[in-house]
C-alpha cells in the first residue's frame, strides 16, 4: 500500500522538508507491513521513528565531535605558536 499515493495531502498540509516527508512515508510504510492491527501499527511507527531519530542524532554527533577536536587542535597550535613571535624570524 502506498500512502503517498492514497493521502497525498498527508505531509504536504504541514511545513516539512521535502526529504523528511520521504524518510516518514517510508517509515509509516515499514510499520505498517509489518503490523496487524492499529494499535501494533502506532506503537510499530513510534518504534521506527524513534530508531531513526536515534541513529540521526548519533551521527550528527560524530560529526560535531570530530569538528570540535579538529578545531580545538587549530586553536591549541595557534596558542602554542603565537607566544613565540621569535620563531620564524
Amino acid at each position: 500500500m502506498d500512502l503517498k499515493a492514497e493521502k497525498p495531502e498527508l505531509l504536504e498540509q504541514f511545513d516539512l522538508p521535502k526529504q523528511l516527508q520521504v524518510s516518514l512515508l517510508s517509515l509509516a510504510q515499514q510499520s505498517q507491513l509489518k503490523s496487524k492491527s492499529l494499535k501494533e501499527g502506532v506503537s510499530q511507527l513510534e518504534q521506527e521513528v524513534s530508531d531513526w531519530f536515534d541513529t540521526s542524532m548519533e551521527r550528527a554527533s560524530g560529526v560535531y565531535r570530530r569538528n570540535a577536536r579538529g578545531i580545538a587542535i587549530l586553536i591549541g597550535f595557534f596558542f602554542a605558536i603565537a607566544p613565540t613571535p621569535t620563531l620564524f624570524t
